[in-house]
C-alpha cells in the first residue's frame, strides 16, 4: 500500500474536523483524482499536490517568478482529474506548501492568480509615459480552450486551529462549483472577467 503524502493526511484532517464527507479513489492503470469530496449532492472531485523542494529557496531568502510552482503542479494534475471534468463534475487541485515553514513560498494569494491567469502587467508607451492599468498577462494556466478541466484550484495550509483551504475560481470550467453551496470552512475567491 503506497503511503499518503503530507498533503493527503492535511486534507484528511482538514475534512475530518469539519465533518466532510470524504472518500478516497483507488488508484487504477489510468489516472485519477485522489478524493470525492460530498457536499450536499453535489460529488467535488480533489487532487492534492504538494511543494517539496525549490533550489532558490531558503529560509532567509528566496528567489522565484510568482507563479510558478502553481503552474507546475496544475500541469502534474490536469490529466487526473480530466475525465472527471468531462463527465460534469466539479474539480478542484489543492497544493499544499511543504517546503516553506511559514507555507508562503510560491502559495500566497497573487501567485494563484498569476499561474491561473497570468503575470500582472502594465504596458507603458514610450511616447508619452501612458499607463494601460493593470492587467493579467502572459503565462496564464487558464483560458478558454485552455484548462478547462480545474474547477478551482486552492491552497490546503496549516492555520491556528488545524488545516484551511482557501478556493480560486476557474471562470473557464467545464463544470464550475457552486460556491454557494460550500461549507463555511472552505474559504474562496470568486472572479469577475472583464472583457475590453
Amino acid at each position: 500500500m503506497k503511503l499518503k503524502t503530507t498533503s493527503e493526511l492535511a486534507f484528511e484532517s482538514f475534512c475530518e474536523a469539519n465533518h466532510l464527507s470524504l472518500s478516497r479513489i483507488s488508484e487504477t492503470a489510468n489516472p485519477t483524482p485522489d478524493y470525492i469530496l460530498r457536499i450536499n449532492e453535489t460529488n467535488i472531485f480533489v487532487e492534492v499536490k504538494q511543494i517539496d523542494k525549490d533550489e532558490n529557496f531558503s529560509s532567509t531568502f528566496g528567489l522565484r517568478s510568482p507563479g510558478s510552482h502553481i503552474r507546475s503542479k496544475i500541469n502534474q494534475a490536469r490529466n487526473q482529474v480530466r475525465e472527471a471534468a468531462q463527465n460534469g463534475n466539479p474539480t478542484v487541485l489543492l497544493i499544499y506548501n511543504n517546503l516553506d515553514p511559514l507555507q508562503l513560498f510560491g502559495t500566497e494569494p497573487h501567485d494563484f492568480l498569476a499561474a491561473m491567469y497570468g503575470d500582472l502587467t502594465i504596458n507603458i508607451t514610450k511616447e508619452n509615459l501612458v499607463s494601460s492599468g493593470v492587467f493579467h498577462g502572459r503565462n496564464q494556466s487558464f483560458r478558454e480552450d485552455k484548462n478547462e478541466t480545474f474547477s478551482a484550484v486552492g491552497r490546503l495550509y496549516r492555520n491556528q486551529s488545524g488545516f484551511a483551504v482557501h478556493l480560486y475560481q476557474n471562470v473557464y470550467a467545464l463544470a464550475p462549483i457552486s460556491f454557494s453551496v460550500l461549507p463555511s470552512c472552505i474559504q474562496f475567491n470568486c472572479v469577475e472577467v472583464v472583457n475590453a
